[in-house]
């Protein structure tokens, strides 16, 4: 009997700047546990439900209408979710007002 590896659930408290790239980086580590579990592809998306904690489950059950969703599905909705959005407007102000 193989030992499963432990994946901390994701933090999504902070600094709403940086969800993005800590999730992306939480994301590397779900992908070594898979690889180390050897999770076969029917149970990925049970995986990653069973990983993720309580916030992205919310997440999840909030923009869905249920868990039956496939794994690549859900990976890319929450990507999108928690991607920084940016606003042309602040961009512009930002960066000094529109080039002539």
């Amino acid at each position: 009997m193989s030992k499963q590896v432990s994946v901390k659930p994701f933090i999504y408290r902070g600094n709403p700047a940086t969800l993005g790239q800590r999730f992306e980086e939480w994301l590397e580590m779900l992908d070594m546990a898979v690889k180390v579990d050897a999770v076969k592809p029917k149970n990925m998306m049970a995986y990653l439900l069973l990983n993720i904690g309580d916030e992205l489950m919310a997440v999840i059950r909030a923009k869905r209408n249920g868990l039956d969703e496939s794994y690549e599905d859900s990976r890319k909705l929450l990507t999108d979710h928690l991607k920084p959005q940016v606003v042309k407007f602040t961009e512009v102000m930002v960066f000094g007002g529109p080039s002539e």
